[in-house]
């Protein structure tokens, strides 16, 4: 969390050392709120069938794509919130994928309760995440280069949260093949 641990700058009063103290706590407790969604994100994936499960995410994610688009002509903020979501969501699944080699079979039926409840996961897991970057540079001590270190700090770690997504596009044909490869080595 960079500069954010021990109690008290030099020169910062007993009132500010607390405060600070409290954001600490704070980021702190963000950060194990984002780690156990993290886990609960990943159990919720790997008890599912990967090729399957892909393809009942894309088709909720077209639905809701259909949905948005019928709502209003002028409606792109939407259209970038569910394109953000599900990108999120799509990249996590390719992680989960690629570390864990003992995925269920392709016979097994989609728990879609399970799939419901991945994105409800995922909707709470990006709130915590700017919560967290608000928080954790918030707890930033001033490292006397002029104040903006948090400022820094946070725009740092926002950046990085909001471009999920729009990273990795040549990577797209990677993420199809892991959970295609598993399938072919059964």
């Amino acid at each position: 969390m960079g500069n954010t641990r021990g109690r008290a700058a030099v020169g910062q009063s007993d009132d500010a050392a607390a405060d600070r103290d409290q954001k600490i706590k704070a980021a702190d407790e963000l950060r194990q709120d984002m780690e156990a969604l993290a886990l609960k994100a990943r159990d919720l994936i790997v008890v599912q069938p990967p090729i399957r499960f892909l393809g009942y995410v894309l088709s909720q994610f077209h639905v809701a794509m259909l949905h948005v688009n019928t709502e209003l002509a002028e409606n792109s903020h939407r259209q970038k919130e569910v394109l953000k979501t599900y990108q999120l969501v799509l990249e996590y699944m390719h992680a989960v994928w690629s570390c864990h080699t003992d995925l269920p079979g392709e016979a097994q039926v989609i728990d879609e309760g399970k799939a419901g409840e991945l994105m409800e996961v995922f909707a709470a897991l990006d709130f915590k995440t700017m919560l967290y970057c608000m928080a954790s540079a918030a707890a930033r001590i001033d490292d006397g280069a002029g104040g903006h270190s948090a400022d820094t700090e946070f725009h740092a770690k926002s950046s990085w949260s909001l471009i999920r997504g729009h990273r990795y596009q040549v990577l797209e044909e990677e993420f199809f093949a892991s959970p295609l490869s598993h399938t072919a080595m059964r």
